[in-house]
Parts: structure tokens; C-alpha cells; sequence
């Protein structure tokens, strides 16, 4: 819940693999701290790391955008909602210009340059930071998932459960 939190994951080469998914809930609390983005995750240092501001530090871009770093920040011009959930999947097929594709609660919503062969490497996995325990989420994640492939559509759809709506009557 404050910058400076978050989990460590040991380095291990079962990180390695440049094709994954990677899943996550989660719920930004403020807009951010600062003036630039704050990591939801990071691997291997900075060799994959995705994160959420208003992206100032590095072009501009709304409030709670997400973005990724592969080797340069892509902007995914996807901003999330303060104070909402959402689920958060990330999948990678390889390192092609459209081979990385983000997906928010179920929707498809973002295709762009994937991880090249040498990322995100097998070093340590942070969770809510980056890898120096700076640069830290404000908010809420819950349910941190990475596969070693990239798991299909239909894969992905079924981490979100079905939304329920309407009125509970007793």
C-alpha cells in the first residue's frame, strides 16, 4: 500500500523465458506518487517491468496509464480507474513489433512490441516495486500469476470470473 512495499521473488531460471503471462489484480488507491510511473512489477532489474502514472517522466499520458519497459517505455494509452479492481493480464509471444498483447478485465485493449529473447532473464521478480524497492505501487494487488507461455484467449478469459450484476433479493 505505500511506495516503498513489496514482494521479492529469488531469481530462478524458470523466470527466464521471454514467452509468459503474466497476471495480476489490482486496484490503484491514489493517482501516484510523483510525476512519472510507479512499478507493479519488475524482472530481472529493469529488463520487464510494468507499471502505472501519468507516465510525465517519460512523455505525458493520463493518469494511471499502464506501461510497460522491455528495453525503452511502451505507453499502452490504457488508463485504469482509481479506487476499482481490475485484472491485468500481460502476455507475451516472442519479440515481434505486435507480439505483446494487455489484456483488462477480459479485453483485449493493447498490442505492441514484445520482450526480445535475452528478457526478462532469471534474475529476482518484484511485486508492488522495482527492483530497488523504490518507484513503488499505491494500492491493492492480489492473485500475481506467470505463466511460462502465452496462454491463449480463451486461457485468459477464464482467470476473470464472470461478473455478477443486479439485485439480490432475500
Amino acid at each position: 500500500t505505500a511506495n516503498d512495499m513489496g514482494v521479492n521473488v529469488p531469481g530462478h531460471a524458470t523466470l527466464a523465458s521471454n514467452t509468459f503471462t503474466l497476471s495480476y489484480w489490482v486496484k490503484p488507491t491514489t493517482l501516484q506518487e510523483g510525476a512519472g510511473l510507479e512499478r507493479l512489477t519488475s524482472r530481472a532489474g529493469d529488463n520487464f517491468e510494468t507499471a502505472i502514472g501519468n507516465r510525465a517522466a517519460v512523455g505525458g499520458g493520463p493518469d494511471l496509464t499502464l506501461s510497460y519497459y522491455q528495453g525503452g517505455w511502451q505507453n499502452t494509452n490504457t488508463a485504469l480507474v482509481q479506487d476499482e479492481w481490475a485484472h491485468i493480464v500481460w502476455r507475451n509471444r516472442g519479440p515481434g513489433a505486435e507480439d505483446l498483447d494487455l489484456f483488462v478485465n477480459g479485453q483485449l485493449v493493447f498490442t505492441g512490441p514484445g520482450a526480445a529473447a535475452s528478457r526478462p532473464g532469471a534474475g529476482i521478480m518484484n511485486i508492488g516495486t522495482r527492483h530497488n524497492n523504490v518507484e513503488g505501487f499505491e494500492g491493492l494487488m492480489d492473485d500475481v500469476r506467470l505463466y511460462r507461455a502465452p496462454l491463449r484467449d480463451s486461457d485468459i478469459a477464464a482467470l476473470m470470473p464472470p461478473i455478477v450484476t443486479g439485485t439480490l433479493t432475500i
